[in-house]
């Protein structure tokens, strides 16, 4: 395996990083999940926005252009020679005084790098449960990705530990919010919810591209707030994650959800937009 620290390929044995960079001290900076099929990273461009965003937001001075982010991708994936992966950006404030005083970090930490794809399950449904952890509703801090996940890693430890694939987030308010990895939407008739972001939820890039679908294809899409009883007891329920698209849910805090034929109607076209853009396997 190799990776890319820094802007240059290094074998994973001999990738040294420093005890006192700040993203292994305090969880100070932020990464983002890509998808990639046939070679070619999935809304790479958007994924650099969001870190480019995240890294205005936490005054990290990381700003290459998109030109050089999509050579070093191209040149990492041909390195390992991988057509299908995920493959992870991190960037972290590097390293600077001890405290939290961010003075004199002013060189950034880049490390690239790439993890098996996931396998490819039509039928994949995941089973929910809420968490008793909360996200916090209007915390620009939730709006980034951020390396601080602690409450994310308990929420879904405490939902696997209960037999669950993943966590359900609510926030102070008892709304839901999002899942430890993915969005949430559900379904009411033929109508498609989503929280807003405003309710402690992360703007994902696949949650954009489900909105972007129901807009074109005609689907009534809403982004608003709801309690948990509301989405448990609507007539279909989904989540959305880059590493999978677009997952049904079959049981939410033990109880069977309903299905909906139109998620399965989402799913087709986020696996054309997929082909279009990737290129059929």
């Amino acid at each position: 395996m190799i990776l890319m620290l820094n802007g240059e390929c290094v074998p994973l044995d001999r990738v040294t990083l420093s005890p006192f960079d700040r993203g292994f001290l305090y969880g100070d900076g932020l990464f983002e999940t890509i998808l990639v099929r046939n070679g070619k990273p999935f809304r790479l461009t958007s994924h650099l926005d969001r870190l480019r965003t995240g890294c205005r937001f936490l005054k990290i001075p990381w700003n290459p252009s998109a030109a050089a982010m999509e050579a070093r991708v191209e040149t990492l994936l041909g390195k390992n020679a991988v057509r299908d992966a995920v493959l992870r950006i991190q960037v972290t404030r590097g390293i600077g005084i001890r405290g939290y005083s961010i003075a004199g970090a002013n060189t950034p930490t880049e490390i690239i790098a790439l993890h098996p794809a996931p396998a490819r399950q039509v039928s994949l449904r995941w089973n929910l449960r809420t968490s008793s952890y909360r996200v916090m509703a209007g915390d620009p801090l939730a709006q980034i990705k951020s390396c601080s996940k602690i409450l994310h890693v308990l929420a879904k430890t405490e939902a696997q530990e209960a037999g669950a694939d993943e966590a359900l987030l609510l926030n102070q308010h008892h709304e839901v919010a999002e899942a430890t990895c993915a969005n949430v939407f559900w379904i009411e008739q033929n109508a498609v919810f989503t929280p807003p972001i405003e309710s402690g939820a992360l703007p994902g890039i696949t949650r954009q591209i489900v909105i972007d679908i129901c807009a074109t294809t005609g689907y009534e899409v809403s982004e608003e707030r709801a309690a948990i009883d509301r989405v448990s007891q609507s007539n279909g329920l989904f989540l959305t994650l880059t590493t999978l698209g677009i997952v049904e849910v079959g049981t939410i805090d033990g109880r069977e959800a309903l299905h909906s034929d139109l998620i399965a109607a989402l799913q087709k076209a986020y696996s054309t937009i997929l082909e279009n853009d990737l290129g059929a396997d």
